[in-house]
Protein backbone atom coordinates (compact mmCIF):
# COMPACT_ATOMS: atom_id res chain seq x y z
CA UNK A 1 0.00 0.00 0.00
CA UNK A 2 1.39 3.28 -1.00
CA UNK A 3 1.84 5.48 1.99
CA UNK A 4 0.06 9.33 1.68
CA UNK A 5 2.25 12.17 1.14
CA UNK A 6 4.09 13.75 2.66
CA UNK A 7 2.64 17.19 3.90
CA UNK A 8 5.11 20.35 2.98
CA UNK A 9 5.13 24.07 4.01
CA UNK A 10 7.27 26.75 2.65
CA UNK A 11 8.02 29.83 4.24
CA UNK A 12 10.35 32.02 2.18
CA UNK A 13 9.39 35.81 1.81
CA UNK A 14 10.24 35.88 -1.82
CA UNK A 15 7.29 35.56 -4.00
CA UNK A 16 9.58 34.01 -6.48
CA UNK A 17 11.46 31.51 -4.31
CA UNK A 18 7.92 29.98 -3.31
CA UNK A 19 6.50 29.93 -6.63
CA UNK A 20 9.34 27.35 -7.93
CA UNK A 21 9.16 25.35 -4.76
CA UNK A 22 5.53 24.96 -5.41
CA UNK A 23 6.70 23.70 -9.20
CA UNK A 24 9.27 21.69 -7.81
CA UNK A 25 7.20 19.91 -5.37
CA UNK A 26 4.21 19.77 -7.74
CA UNK A 27 6.78 17.54 -9.89
CA UNK A 28 7.36 14.58 -7.13
CA UNK A 29 4.05 12.34 -6.15
CA UNK A 30 5.71 11.42 -2.82
CA UNK A 31 5.06 15.51 -1.48
CA UNK A 32 1.77 17.44 -0.82
CA UNK A 33 2.39 21.77 -0.32
CA UNK A 34 -0.29 22.65 2.20
CA UNK A 35 0.60 25.71 3.42
CA UNK A 36 2.93 28.79 2.73
CA UNK A 37 4.47 31.63 4.38
CA UNK A 38 6.32 35.06 3.77
CA UNK A 39 7.04 36.09 7.31
CA UNK A 40 8.25 34.32 10.58
CA UNK A 41 4.95 35.07 12.40
CA UNK A 42 2.92 33.43 9.61
CA UNK A 43 5.59 30.62 9.46
CA UNK A 44 5.09 30.11 13.01
CA UNK A 45 1.29 30.15 13.42
CA UNK A 46 0.52 28.05 10.28
CA UNK A 47 3.24 25.02 11.10
CA UNK A 48 1.18 25.43 14.60
CA UNK A 49 -2.12 24.45 13.02
CA UNK A 50 -0.93 22.29 10.16
CA UNK A 51 1.79 19.94 11.62
CA UNK A 52 3.47 19.44 8.05
CA UNK A 53 6.20 16.86 7.65
CA UNK A 54 8.66 18.74 6.09
CA UNK A 55 9.43 22.70 6.75
CA UNK A 56 10.96 24.62 3.62
CA UNK A 57 12.10 27.11 5.87
CA UNK A 58 14.26 30.49 4.95
CA UNK A 59 16.21 32.11 7.36
CA UNK A 60 16.00 35.94 6.45
CA UNK A 61 12.19 36.40 7.23
CA UNK A 62 10.43 39.14 8.11
CA UNK A 63 9.38 39.89 11.52
CA UNK A 64 11.33 36.41 12.78
CA UNK A 65 14.18 34.82 11.56
CA UNK A 66 14.37 30.80 10.46
CA UNK A 67 15.98 30.03 13.78
CA UNK A 68 13.72 32.33 15.34
CA UNK A 69 10.78 30.39 14.23
CA UNK A 70 12.21 27.31 15.38
CA UNK A 71 12.57 28.43 18.64
CA UNK A 72 9.11 29.77 18.73
CA UNK A 73 7.98 26.31 18.49
CA UNK A 74 10.30 24.67 20.33
CA UNK A 75 9.24 21.03 20.72
CA UNK A 76 5.48 21.69 19.85
CA UNK A 77 6.04 19.56 16.21
CA UNK A 78 8.21 17.24 15.30
CA UNK A 79 8.65 18.26 11.50
CA UNK A 80 11.91 17.88 9.79
CA UNK A 81 13.62 21.37 8.83
CA UNK A 82 15.28 21.85 5.08
CA UNK A 83 16.96 25.15 5.26
CA UNK A 84 16.22 27.00 2.51
CA UNK A 85 19.06 30.53 1.77
CA UNK A 86 20.72 32.32 -0.49
CA UNK A 87 23.14 32.59 2.05
CA UNK A 88 25.41 30.15 3.10
CA UNK A 89 26.87 31.53 6.17
CA UNK A 90 24.60 29.87 8.53
CA UNK A 91 24.86 26.22 7.43
CA UNK A 92 27.18 24.91 10.99
CA UNK A 93 23.91 26.79 13.02
CA UNK A 94 21.35 25.06 10.60
CA UNK A 95 22.75 21.64 11.31
CA UNK A 96 23.31 22.23 15.29
CA UNK A 97 19.00 23.63 15.27
CA UNK A 98 18.30 19.86 13.85
CA UNK A 99 18.15 20.83 10.12
CA UNK A 100 18.33 17.49 7.94
CA UNK A 101 19.82 19.85 5.09
CA UNK A 102 20.86 22.95 3.67
CA UNK A 103 19.50 24.27 0.03
CA UNK A 104 21.72 27.47 -1.29
CA UNK A 105 19.90 29.20 -4.08
CA UNK A 106 19.30 28.53 -6.93
CA UNK A 107 19.23 24.61 -6.52
CA UNK A 108 17.67 22.28 -9.05
CA UNK A 109 14.77 19.81 -8.55
CA UNK A 110 17.71 16.83 -8.03
CA UNK A 111 19.03 18.48 -5.46
CA UNK A 112 16.08 19.41 -3.42
CA UNK A 113 14.47 15.79 -3.90
CA UNK A 114 18.15 14.86 -2.14
CA UNK A 115 17.36 16.90 0.68
CA UNK A 116 13.63 15.67 0.83
CA UNK A 117 14.94 12.25 0.77
CA UNK A 118 17.18 12.77 3.83
CA UNK A 119 13.70 14.36 5.81
CA UNK A 120 11.22 11.55 4.84
CA UNK A 121 13.52 8.13 3.31
CA UNK A 122 10.28 6.13 2.82
CA UNK A 123 8.42 8.78 0.65
CA UNK A 124 8.24 7.72 -2.63
CA UNK A 125 10.29 9.96 -4.38
CA UNK A 126 12.20 7.99 -6.23
CA UNK A 127 15.20 10.93 -5.90
CA UNK A 128 17.69 8.84 -7.35
CA UNK A 129 17.10 8.90 -10.67
CA UNK A 130 16.96 12.67 -10.94
CA UNK A 131 20.69 12.93 -9.40
CA UNK A 132 23.23 13.23 -12.41
CA UNK A 133 26.78 11.33 -12.35
CA UNK A 134 28.43 13.96 -10.59
CA UNK A 135 26.33 14.01 -7.64
CA UNK A 136 28.20 12.66 -4.19
CA UNK A 137 26.99 9.69 -2.85
CA UNK A 138 27.94 9.80 0.75
CA UNK A 139 29.64 6.45 1.76
CA UNK A 140 30.42 5.46 5.17
CA UNK A 141 33.95 5.85 6.12
CA UNK A 142 35.85 1.97 6.52
CA UNK A 143 39.19 3.80 8.29
CA UNK A 144 40.01 5.10 11.31
CA UNK A 145 43.77 5.40 10.74
CA UNK A 146 45.82 6.74 8.00
CA UNK A 147 49.60 6.14 7.07
CA UNK A 148 51.59 9.42 6.21
CA UNK A 149 54.93 9.35 4.54
CA UNK A 150 57.26 11.32 5.95
CA UNK A 151 60.36 11.13 3.83
CA UNK A 152 62.23 8.27 5.06
CA UNK A 153 59.76 7.51 7.96
CA UNK A 154 55.70 6.83 8.23
CA UNK A 155 53.63 7.74 10.86
CA UNK A 156 50.32 6.56 11.45
CA UNK A 157 47.57 9.37 12.33
CA UNK A 158 44.26 8.94 13.57
CA UNK A 159 41.40 10.30 11.07
CA UNK A 160 40.09 12.32 13.97
CA UNK A 161 43.02 14.24 14.48
CA UNK A 162 43.59 15.43 11.31
CA UNK A 163 42.02 19.12 11.34
CA UNK A 164 43.46 20.09 7.97
CA UNK A 165 45.87 19.91 5.26
CA UNK A 166 47.31 22.47 2.74
CA UNK A 167 49.09 21.65 -0.81
CA UNK A 168 52.96 22.73 -0.92
CA UNK A 169 53.86 22.19 -4.32
CA UNK A 170 54.32 18.41 -4.94
CA UNK A 171 54.01 18.04 -0.99
CA UNK A 172 50.94 18.93 1.66
CA UNK A 173 50.91 19.65 5.27
CA UNK A 174 49.12 17.82 7.73
CA UNK A 175 47.41 19.54 11.13
CA UNK A 176 46.75 18.03 14.19
CA UNK A 177 46.17 20.22 16.34
CA UNK A 178 49.85 22.25 16.95
CA UNK A 179 51.42 19.47 15.39
CA UNK A 180 52.71 19.44 11.57
CA UNK A 181 53.38 16.86 9.13
CA UNK A 182 55.07 17.46 5.85
CA UNK A 183 53.72 14.46 3.92
CA UNK A 184 55.88 13.32 1.13
CA UNK A 185 52.58 13.17 -1.43
CA UNK A 186 50.50 15.88 -3.35
CA UNK A 187 47.43 17.11 -1.67
CA UNK A 188 45.36 15.03 -4.13
CA UNK A 189 47.01 12.15 -4.06
CA UNK A 190 45.88 12.20 0.40
CA UNK A 191 42.87 13.44 -0.83
CA UNK A 192 41.21 9.81 -2.48
CA UNK A 193 43.11 7.98 0.81
CA UNK A 194 40.91 10.28 3.25
CA UNK A 195 37.10 9.20 3.95
CA UNK A 196 35.13 11.51 1.27
CA UNK A 197 32.48 11.75 4.18
CA UNK A 198 34.90 12.70 6.89
CA UNK A 199 37.02 14.79 4.66
CA UNK A 200 36.45 18.05 2.15
CA UNK A 201 38.42 19.83 -0.48
CA UNK A 202 37.76 23.39 0.11
CA UNK A 203 40.06 24.39 -2.77
CA UNK A 204 42.98 22.63 -4.72
CA UNK A 205 44.82 23.90 -1.77
CA UNK A 206 43.17 23.32 1.28
CA UNK A 207 41.21 20.23 2.56
CA UNK A 208 39.47 19.78 5.90
CA UNK A 209 37.87 17.69 8.63
CA UNK A 210 34.38 18.54 9.01
CA UNK A 211 34.37 17.42 12.16
CA UNK A 212 36.69 19.88 13.28
CA UNK A 213 34.20 22.97 11.67
CA UNK A 214 32.99 25.60 14.01
CA UNK A 215 31.56 28.17 11.18
CA UNK A 216 31.47 28.69 7.80
CA UNK A 217 30.64 32.64 6.94
CA UNK A 218 31.15 35.33 4.27
CA UNK A 219 33.41 38.15 4.70
CA UNK A 220 32.65 41.21 3.74
CA UNK A 221 34.68 41.14 0.39
CA UNK A 222 32.68 38.28 -0.29
CA UNK A 223 34.95 35.44 0.04
CA UNK A 224 33.28 32.07 1.84
CA UNK A 225 35.82 31.04 5.11
CA UNK A 226 35.68 28.01 6.99
CA UNK A 227 36.43 28.12 10.55
CA UNK A 228 37.89 26.00 12.63
CA UNK A 229 37.73 24.88 16.48
CA UNK A 230 41.14 26.68 16.64
CA UNK A 231 40.15 29.43 14.99
CA UNK A 232 42.29 28.73 11.71
CA UNK A 233 40.61 30.01 8.83
CA UNK A 234 40.44 28.82 5.48
CA UNK A 235 38.55 30.13 2.08
CA UNK A 236 36.53 28.31 0.24
CA UNK A 237 37.00 27.96 -3.22
CA UNK A 238 33.70 29.42 -5.35
CA UNK A 239 33.49 26.41 -7.18
CA UNK A 240 33.66 24.16 -4.18
CA UNK A 241 30.89 25.97 -2.03
CA UNK A 242 27.81 23.80 -2.89
CA UNK A 243 29.65 20.74 -2.67
CA UNK A 244 30.93 22.15 1.53
CA UNK A 245 27.56 23.10 2.35
CA UNK A 246 26.18 19.44 1.55
CA UNK A 247 29.33 17.71 3.62
CA UNK A 248 28.30 19.68 6.42
CA UNK A 249 25.22 17.73 6.30
CA UNK A 250 25.20 15.16 9.42
CA UNK A 251 23.58 12.26 7.92
CA UNK A 252 26.24 12.79 4.70
CA UNK A 253 29.22 12.14 7.63
CA UNK A 254 27.17 9.02 9.10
Amino acid sequence: MTPPPAEVIIADDEALAREKLRRMLARLPGYRLIGEARTGPQAVALISALRPAVILLDIRLPGLNGFEVLARLGQVTPQKVIFVTASGDHAVEAFRAGAVDYLLKPFDLARLTMALSRAQPHAPHHWTSLLSPQTPRPNPPSLSKVVLRLGGRTVLVPLEDIEYAVARNAECEVWCGRQTWRVTESLGSLATRLPPTQFVRISRFALVNVGHVRAMRTKSHGDQIIELRRGIELTVARTRRREVLERLAPDSRA
